[in-house]
């Protein structure tokens, strides 16, 4: 969380720039240099802001975000993934999965919300880590949209183009919540399956790949956080094809479960 820290300190920049020009500006009685300070305070800083943003998640997305491991750790020497920022271990056991959402929810103010972000932005890299190249343009793409999107809201109405604003609003709040949808529906259709249907489903024992965080559900106050539900997406490979699951337990990378094939690449986990 450091980098995090060290990048946030960026915005003091056009602050402190702003606030000189116009108290220099004052001073000196040139209401050019005046009006100069106050852009910047004015659209330098929330630029600023916004830049900052969208560098952050594109280096949490990205697994860049977390702080460089110690040079004689055991993870540094044998982080094998490409990515010399990322301190945490590519393989996570059931029970080190577990151990940090038990550190979050016994944890408390700050702290709590602060291990909460730790457990978001490890999954999620992890979620980029394992996509795949086709994944990873679609949801580049996607992340691209969004951005823009969001940018064009501010920048309508500064301009006074209300119609502009409200539409890229709608787009962007319409976008979530249809991508929120279908996420709901892939998890409910995958772990709520009819005995009916896995009966007559063909069972097959396969490996686990991956085991990615798809969503939470959680409580909480003001500071602390709470998770009370996680769902996986757990990618299985079986007779050299890959299959998607969803369930609310974790698995391990390597680890044999049995599924039922309920689509092209679709399944359920029978364990």
């Amino acid at each position: 969380m450091k980098k995090l820290y060290k990048l946030s300190l960026v915005v003091l920049v056009p602050i402190i720039t702003g606030i000189a020009l116009c108290v220099g500006g004052y001073a000196a009685k040139n209401e050019q240099v005046l009006l100069i300070g106050f852009r910047v305070l004015q659209i330098g800083l929330p630029v600023t802001m916004f830049v900052l943003v969208v560098v952050g998640l594109i280096l949490m997305i990205t697994g860049r975000l977390f702080d460089d491991p110690p040079s004689n750790s055991d993870d540094g020497k044998n982080n094998t993934d490409g990515n010399k920022s990322s301190s945490r271990k590519s393989i996570k056991t059931r029970e080190e999965e577990y151990s940090e959402i038990n550190e979050v929810n016994s944890s408390h103010g700050y702290d709590s919300t602060l291990k909460s972000g730790e457990y978001m932005m490890e999954h999620t890299s992890n979620n980029y880590k394992h996509a795949t190249d086709k994944e990873k343009v679609f949801g580049w793409l996607f992340f691209a949209f969004l951005i823009i999107d969001f940018a064009l809201i501010p920048i309508f109405a500064f301009l006074g183009i209300m119609i502009g604003a409200l539409v890229c609003f709608c787009l962007f709040a319409g976008t979530i919540l249809l991508a929120g949808i279908i996420k709901f529906i892939l998890e409910k259709t995958s772990m709520r399956v009819s005995k009916s249907k896995l009966k007559d489903a063909k069972i097959i024992c396969g490996t686990v790949k991956a085991c990615l965080l798809s969503s939470t559900s959680g409580y909480g106050g003001r500071y602390t956080t709470r998770i009370s539900k996680v769902t996986y997406r757990v990618k299985i490979e079986a007779d050299g094809k890959e299959y998607t699951a969803y369930t609310d337990k974790f698995f391990e990378e390597g680890e044999s479960v049995n599924f039922a094939v309920t689509g092209k690449s679709r399944a359920t986990i029978t364990d």
